[in-house]
């Protein structure tokens, strides 16, 4: 149990010698999932960013700009999230690879 609640840096422990194709075929797709992830999340963050200036731009009443600046500041988080989960699990598949 102890094991368990150590956390090291590497995610695997094993030798990359002892590697054998399958196991980088994973890493690979592991990796490209990753990227995947995150052209999703900015695909979502630049969709909300885009319904935040149509309701800023077509309705001129107060509600809708508060409504369009809520959704513009989910778009920017989302992506500065989905950068940030990038960025991390990319850093941990370097410790693999």
């Amino acid at each position: 149990m102890s094991n368990f609640l150590n956390r090291d840096k590497r995610v695997y422990k094993f030798n990359k010698d002892e590697m054998i194709l399958r196991d980088f075929l994973a890493v690979d797709r592991t990796l490209l999932a990753n990227e995947r992830t995150l052209l999703a999340y900015i695909r979502t963050g630049v969709s909300l960013i885009a319904v935040a200036i149509t309701l800023i731009k077509l309705f001129d009443t107060t509600f809708t700009y508060v409504v369009g600046i809520i959704f513009a500041v989910l778009g920017i988080s989302g992506m500065v999230f989905g950068v940030y989960r990038y960025k991390n699990i990319n850093d941990k598949m370097k410790n693999i690879v």
